[in-house]
């Protein structure tokens, strides 16, 4: 434990060398512990009764019934006040109300929009069969020859 400059380095940091020869500090003596529950032979604190006065004491005796008084009436409670007149809908609640409102009918008229365009492919298909269909004596012109062979 020695330091390069001649120094011990146990007086570097301040440690004090003994002379016992591992450097252990004395140990001072164990003083002896009394416990808790140890029978000693003091007398009992001055407070304490002793066996012989608790023998001769009497009970405490029950204080006699008394009647209580009957309670009193108590002063009627004013009438609660009224409750107070409800106020109009706040301004989130119409935002909010209207925003319902908008995207019902959105949806309805997106409904309607949907079903207008199905009736109308129907229709151009029908239009488009009927421009292909004979027009005049063309139409009957078969059921006619039909007519004239059966005769």
């Amino acid at each position: 434990f020695e330091s390069g400059q001649g120094s011990s380095y146990l007086d570097d940091l301040g440690i004090v060398k003994h002379d016992h020869p591992h450097l252990t500090p004395p140990v001072a003596p164990l003083q002896k512990v009394q416990l808790r529950n140890s029978t000693s032979n003091k007398p009992p604190p001055v407070n304490m009764p002793s066996y012989s006065d608790l023998a001769l004491s009497k009970p405490p005796q029950p204080e006699p019934f008394k009647l209580k008084p009957p309670p009193r009436p108590k002063s009627p409670d004013p009438p609660p006040s009224p409750p107070p007149e409800p106020s109009g809908p706040s301004g989130l609640l119409l935002a909010l109300t209207r925003l319902a409102n908008m995207q019902a009918e959105m949806e309805y008229a997106f409904t309607r929009h949907m079903l207008l365009k199905a009736k109308q492919r129907e229709l151009r298909a029908q239009c488009e069969h009927m421009e292909n269909l004979p027009v005049s004596t063309e139409a009957i012109q078969e059921e006619l020859e039909e007519m004239a062979r059966a005769e």
